[in-house]
């Protein structure tokens, strides 16, 4: 599964960037194979809260393509604040690939360490207006 983390307001969510995703529309961080709980996992290793309450605010505006086959949601402005605040991303790197999910997508910890690092550059060019936001297409 392909995915991206990009920075959108909801007036940019065409169904173009649904559909074929905000590479090369929009900057993004390519992040292929991320889910909700993965969002999730993070959110509770940064101490924003348990997983299963950032699980329940994850996505809360997704949007799918028509067909079904690819789609965006929404990543708690929670997680991007407490994820800009950290200095230090190893440990957080090593924390996230030890979760279950990762691990069986065989991530490492410098996949995890160069998403976490590219995707907090991102967020230091975010706007007022807009959210960061997971692409993701089958």
């Amino acid at each position: 599964m392909l995915g991206e983390f990009f920075l959108s307001t909801d007036d940019q969510l065409e169904p173009l960037l649904i559909e074929s995703g905000p590479h090369g529309r929009l900057p993004c961080v390519r992040a292929s194979g991320l889910t909700p709980v993965n969002i999730a996992s993070l959110g509770e290793l940064l101490g924003v809260a348990s997983q299963e309450e950032i699980l329940r605010i994850c996505g809360n505006r997704h949007h799918e393509s028509q067909g079904g086959e690819s789609g965006v949601w929404d990543v708690p402005s929670a997680v991007a604040v407490a994820l800009c605040g950290i200095e230090n991303l190893d440990p957080v790197a090593e924390q996230w690939v030890a979760t279950e999910e990762l691990q069986r997508d065989r991530w490492q910890a410098t996949d995890a360490l160069t998403v976490l690092s590219e995707l907090a550059e991102l967020l230091t060019h975010q706007e007022q207006g807009q959210s960061l936001w997971y692409w993701w297409s089958l």
